[in-house]
């Protein structure tokens, strides 16, 4: 999938995705060739909240664990330095946001979103987000051999 219809994917969700009605932040994250994971792409976080540190694929890290296994990780911001060893101790968490999940949508292609209420309340948020990831993986095909 090219870069341009993957931000715009995201910047879309961004307003969407959130069964909450409310927008969302969200992200695109890479794997590169030295296992080095960055985002690429943000829209919606503003000013407050700067851009994560990269990370190696082999971190106890939420976007490595979700690469790595190719399962969505769900993420309560208030716990993630104690959740996750390799998480950058001195993000801080200005309280914007409480949760976030991970959506893996190839080998190296990571979307990532952060939600303002709890979507753990949320009995049926899992299957949503795996919908969600469907989709993408689906564009993502759907492009690449066009």
């Amino acid at each position: 999938m090219q870069c341009r219809l993957q931000k715009q994917i995201a910047a879309y969700l961004s307003s969407c995705i959130c069964p909450l009605g409310e927008p969302a932040g969200s992200g695109i994250y890479r794997l590169d060739s030295e296992g080095v994971i960055s985002a690429v792409f943000r829209f919606g976080f503003g000013d407050s909240i700067p851009k994560p540190p990269d990370v190696n694929i082999s971190s106890d890290h939420p976007a490595a664990i979700a690469l790595r296994t190719y399962k969505i990780q769900m993420v309560k911001i208030s716990t993630i330095k104690q959740d996750y060893k390799d998480v950058d101790p001195n993000i801080e968490n200005n309280g914007e946001y409480s949760t976030a999940v991970l959506i893996p949508v190839t080998t190296d292609l990571l979307y990532g979103f952060a939600f303002k209420g709890n979507i753990f309340q949320m009995e049926e948020f899992l299957d949503y987000a795996q919908c969600i990831q469907t989709i993408l993986v689906y564009r993502s095909e759907e492009h690449t051999s066009e």
